[in-house]
C-alpha cells in the first residue's frame, strides 16, 4: 500500500465520500434502518455484541447504552446514605477499554476510555457539558459553592449546592440532586456514541455488510472508588427500628405512646413504646431515626400518651446506623444494548463501493490515542528536571496530552488531597508546584519557551483541543488549602443532597478544592485541524525521528507537593486502515 501522507505531511485517502463522517447534502433516496442490539456476552467485567450486516454503512452515531448500579444499595438507608458519581466524569470510570474485531483480529482500540472521554469533553461549552453531558454519563458540572442564603447566617463559606435549585431557600425541601445512585431504577443510565467510544469512527463509517464479522467488546471497571463517591453516610442517625435500653422506666405509659428523644448532640429522632408493665416502660422502638446522636444518655418528651416523661435511654453504638462497608461498596452493570442505525444506500452507490474494495482496495488515514504512563519521582525541595521518553519515535504525532496526579495524596501526613481523590479520581489532573513543561521532537523544543505559568498552560491547552477548554481558573492552581478533617464525611453541615442535610463540617476550602477539581492539563499541539474543526481532513503532522521526550520541571516546598508524581500521557497519532476484499488491516503511519 502506498503512504497515506501527501508530500506536506496531510493525510491522503482514496476512501469513497460515502464512507467519510461527515455532514453531506440530504439525499431522499437514502434509507435507515434502526435496531436494537442485544450482547451475546455480559458479564460484570465485560459485554461483547456481534454486529448484524445490514444496510450500506453503519452509522457512527449510533448509541451504546448500559445501567450503572450501586449494587450495595439499601433503600431502607436512603435518606442517611448517598452514593454520587464523580464531579467531573460521572460514570465514565467504569469504562476500561473498547475493542472492535473484524473476524476475530483486533482493528481499532481504545485503552483508558474513561478518562479518554472525560478529556475529550473538556472541550465542550460548559451548558453543553452540565445540561448534556451530566444526563449522559452523570457527571457535576454545575456543582457550585454558595454563601448561605438563611437570614440569619451572613457570610458563611463553604456551603454547598449540588445542582442548581428551584429557588435560593436554605430549606432542605427544595435542594435537588439528580446524580443520586442507587439500583435497579435508581441505577444511572450511561449514554454514548459509537464514536466517542472508538475516536476512529469520527472519521469512518463502517461498510458492516462488506466486511467480515464484526464484534464490539467493551470492558468495565468495577472499582467503586474510581466510580462513585460516599457523600453522605449518617452514622449519627439511629439504626432501623433500633432499640435503646431503657435506663429509667417512667409511669403512667402505654404500648403506642409516642415521644422524642432528647439529647444536645442530636435531633429528629422519635420512639415509641413496644411494651409495658403496670405503666412503667419495659421496651422501645425508634421510628424516626434523627440525626446527630452520640453515645450516652438521652431524656425523652411524650408526644401522645399520659406518661411522666420520666422515660431515660441508655444510647449504644450498637444503636446507630453502621458505616456503609467495603463489602456493599460494589459496582455492577445491567441492560447493556446497542442502538444502531445502518445507512441504506441506492444499488449503484453500493456497487460502486463494493467494486472499490475488491479491486484497488480503500486507504483509509485516522487518528489513535495511545496511552502512555510514567512515574515522576519524589523530590527533596529543590527544582528537579526530568525527561520522560513516550516510545514514539517514527510515528505521526498530532497531540499530546499530559495529566498528573500526586501518587500519595490521600495518606499524606497533612490528609491534603483527600477530597480532592474522593470526588474527582483519576479524572483530574493536579497542578504540580511551579511546574513546567516542554516536549522535544527531533532534539527541537515545541514551544520556543517552557510553560511555566497558568496562562500559558490554558493557551496551550485551548490551542491542542482546538476549542475553548471548560477549565475555571482555580482549577489551575496548586492545590494546597486541603486541611485535615477528624471525620469521613466531605461536605458542609449545611449541604444537601437529594433533600438531605449532610452531618460533616470539613475544612470549607477542603470541600470547594474537591467540586472544582484540578484541571491543569498540559498539552502540546503537533498539528491543526482545518477551520478548528475536528476533521483529520488536510491536518498536518509531526514525525519524531528520534525519542520524543516530555520535559518537566517542578519544586517541592511542602510535603504534599515533594511526593512522587503519576503522570498519564494520551499520544494522538495517525494510524492507517487498509481494506480490501473484506480483509482488514491496520498499521502505523
Amino acid at each position: 500500500m502506498s503512504s497515506a501522507l501527501s508530500e506536506n505531511n496531510a493525510p491522503v485517502s482514496n476512501l469513497p465520500q460515502v464512507l467519510i463522517n461527515q455532514y453531506t447534502d440530504e439525499s431522499q433516496d437514502l434509507k435507515i434502518i434502526s435496531e436494537k442490539l442485544q450482547p451475546s456476552q455480559s458479564s460484570n467485567n465485560m459485554v461483547v455484541f456481534e454486529l448484524p450486516k445490514k444496510g450500506s454503512v453503519l452509522d457512527s452515531n449510533s448509541a451504546f447504552i448500559v445501567k450503572v448500579n450501586w449494587d450495595g444499595y439499601d433503600a431502607s438507608n436512603d435518606t442517611e446514605e448517598t452514593i454520587c458519581s464523580k464531579v467531573w466524569s460521572g460514570v465514565l470510570g467504569c469504562l476500561q477499554r473498547a475493542q472492535l474485531l473484524v473476524d476475530g483480529k483486533v482493528i481499532l482500540f481504545q485503552e483508558n476510555l474513561g478518562r479518554r472521554l472525560w478529556l475529550e469533553h473538556r472541550f465542550q461549552n460548559p451548558d453543553q457539558i452540565s445540561e448534556i453531558g451530566d444526563i449522559q454519563h452523570g457527571g457535576n458540572n454545575a456543582v457550585f459553592i454558595r454563601q448561605s442564603y438563611a437570614t440569619d447566617q451572613v457570610n458563611t463559606n463553604g456551603k454547598v449546592a449540588l445542582k442548581r435549585t428551584d429557588n435560593n431557600s436554605s430549606a432542605t425541601s427544595k435542594k435537588g440532586f439528580n446524580n443520586k445512585i442507587g439500583n435497579g431504577e435508581l441505577a444511572f443510565d450511561l449514554h454514548l456514541p459509537l464514536h466517542s467510544i472508538l475516536p476512529a469512527l469520527k472519521d469512518l463509517q463502517l461498510p458492516v455488510n462488506l466486511l467480515g464479522q464484526i464484534r464490539l467488546e467493551l470492558y468495565y471497571n468495577n472499582d467503586f472508588n474510581e466510580i462513585f463517591t460516599v457523600a453522605n453516610d449518617d452514622t449519627t442517625a439511629f439504626a432501623t427500628s433500633a432499640t435503646p435500653t431503657v435506663l429509667a422506666k417512667g409511669t403512667g405509659y402505654a404500648v403506642g405512646d409516642t415521644f422524642t428523644v432528647v439529647k444536645a448532640d442530636g435531633s429528629g429522632a422519635t420512639g415509641k413504646v413496644l411494651t409495658e408493665t403496670t405503666g412503667q416502660v419495659e421496651k422501645v422502638e425508634i421510628v424516626d431515626r434523627g440525626t446527630g446522636y452520640t453515645a450516652g444518655t438521652a431524656t425523652t418528651v411524650k408526644t401522645s400518651g399520659a406518661g411522666d416523661d420520666g422515660l431515660q435511654l441508655t444510647l449504644a453504638a450498637a444503636d446507630f446506623k453502621p458505616a456503609i462497608s467495603e463489602s456493599r461498596k460494589t459496582v455492577s452493570f445491567a441492560s447493556p444494548f446497542l442502538l444502531l442505525d445502518y445507512l441504506v444506500y441506492d444499488p449503484m452507490f453500493e456497487s460502486a463501493l463494493k467494486n472499490s474494495m475488491n479491486t484497488t482496495g480503500i486507504i483509509l488515514p485516522y487518528r489513535h490515542a495511545a496511552v502512555v504512563k510514567a512515574n515522576l519521582p519524589a523530590i527533596t525541595g529543590t527544582g528537579q528536571t526530568v525527561d520522560t521518553n513516550l516510545q514514539m519515535s517514527g510515528k505521526s504525532l498530532m497531540k499530546i496530552y499530559a495529566i498528573h496526579r500526586y501518587i500519595n495524596n490521600v495518606n499524606s501526613a497533612e490528609n491534603e488531597g483527600k477530597a480532592l481523590a474522593a470526588w474527582c479520581g483519576k479524572n483530574r489532573s493536579d497542578a504540580l508546584e511551579d511546574l513546567q513543561t516542554n516536549l522535544l521532537v527531533n532534539s527541537l523544543l515545541i514551544n520556543d519557551r517552557n510553560v511555566d505559568t497558568r496562562t500559558k498552560a490554558y493557551h496551550h491547552l485551548n490551542e491542542t483541543g482546538e476549542n475553548l477548554s471548560f477549565a475555571p481558573p482555580s482549577t489551575l492552581e496548586t492545590n494546597l488549602t486541603m486541611g485535615a478533617s477528624s471525620i469521613n464525611d466531605e461536605l458542609d453541615t449545611d449541604a444537601v443532597v437529594a433533600g438531605v442535610g449532610v452531618n460533616a463540617s470539613p475544612n470549607d476550602w477542603n470541600m470547594k478544592d474537591a467540586l472544582q477539581g484540578s484541571l491543569y492539563i498540559s498539552a502540546f499541539d503537533l498539528s491543526k485541524y482545518p477551520s478548528g474543526g475536528d476533521t483529520l481532513s488536510n491536518s498536518g503532522f509531526r514525525v519524531g525521528a528520534t525519542p520524543v521526550i516530555f520535559r518537566s520541571k517542578r519544586n517541592g516546598t511542602v510535603p504534599f507537593t515533594q511526593q512522587g508524581v503519576e503522570v498519564e500521557f494520551f499520544v494522538e497519532y495517525l494510524k492507517v486502515m487498509d481494506i480490501r476484499s473484506q480483509i482488514v488491516d491496520t498499521r502505523d503511519q
